[in-house]
């Protein structure tokens, strides 16, 4: 799963496993290589977001690194969206505090409203 499209899980037993273990690899894998998760969600049905937050949490226990979710608005971002963003709230390597860095003014920006490093391509 991409880092802006949307979660929840329904359907059968096993495909609502199976796309909470690919919600929490996803997540796993852009936190080593970016330093953040960011995902754009529409704010009904909430059960999307709590999802998000529970495979963020496993995602930081994947990579051994504590997580933190942070939440914009409805319409601050997108119209209609609430943007989330999880970062790790700790760095101990030199890579690891590169990315906190990097990912600092994305959190900073989520909270205030302001939308210029949201529209950052997700290759960046």
């Amino acid at each position: 799963m991409g880092a802006s499209e949307t979660t929840g899980f329904s359907g059968s037993d096993d495909e609502a496993q199976f796309a909470r273990e690919g919600l929490v690899l996803a997540i796993a894998e852009q936190l080593e290589l970016r330093g953040y998760f960011r995902a754009h969600l529409a704010p009904q049905p909430a059960q999307a977001m709590i999802d998000l937050r529970w495979a963020a949490q496993m995602a930081g226990r994947a990579v051994g690194r504590p997580v933190r979710t942070y939440a914009s608005s409805v319409g601050a971002n997108r119209p209609d969206m609430v943007t989330l963003v999880v970062v790790p709230t700790e760095a101990r390597t030199p890579t690891e505090l590169a990315l906190r860095d990097r990912s600092k003014p994305l959190v900073e920006d989520l909270l205030t409203g302001e939308t210029r490093f949201l529209r950052r391509p997700l290759s960046a």
